[in-house]
């Protein structure tokens, strides 16, 4: 009769810690990282604009290099004045700004170059950050079933489960010297 409960204690303790095993509840652990991605580099082809607009007023410049609104006239320099106009006709210059710097979005640096009064060029380089989120899953209750064997002729079966760190042990001991059976019951910790 004794043999019969102890086999029922041990089974009833195998299905219980299997079933906790299978319905324990899980401890998550996110966590997002921002990674830096492929810098990507491109050229706008520029087309002729859309719109374009001719001042009524003429602005003349002076031998000193500053502009003059209030000539409507002809200059008293044509000459020096036509270099000055030549000159800054020809200049080509390359404007650079920072559309966005944010540590989530990424960057974009756009340059666009400005020659014979028009737009001649443009280029952007995007510098992304991407989201990456990580994700870990542990379970809490963590079932186990286990046998031992002693040199004192004892041959143990059970099982139990731990949660977190700490474990619960039952086991069916049978003494072959003896014939006396018997359970045993543990604590465990996990280091």
């Amino acid at each position: 009769m004794k043999k019969g409960i102890a086999i029922v204690i041990v089974m009833a303790s195998f299905i219980f810690g299997f079933y906790i095993g299978r319905n324990s509840s899980t401890q998550y652990r996110t966590e997002f990282k921002y990674v830096k991605g492929k810098v990507v580099r491109d050229t706008i082809k520029i087309k002729s604009p859309i719109y374009s607009y001719s001042p009524q007023k003429i602005v003349y410049l002076n031998r000193s290099g500053k502009s003059d609104t209030s000539l409507t006239s002809d200059p008293k320099d044509t000459l020096e004045s036509l270099k000055m106009v030549l000159n800054d006709w020809n200049t080509k210059r390359v404007y650079s700004n920072t559309l966005f710097d944010d540590t989530v979005k990424g960057k974009i640096e756009v340059r666009s170059s400005v020659q014979y009064n028009k737009l001649v060029g443009m280029e952007y380089e995007y510098y992304p950050i991407t989201k990456v989120e990580s994700f870990e899953r542990k379970r809490v209750v963590i079932p186990y079933v286990g046998a031992d064997y002693s040199t004192l002729n004892i041959l143990s079966v059970g099982g139990g489960f731990f949660y977190h760190n700490m474990g619960v042990e039952l086991m069916y001991n049978k003494n072959y010297a003896n014939g006396k059976n018997g359970l045993s019951f543990g604590i465990k910790y996990k280091f």
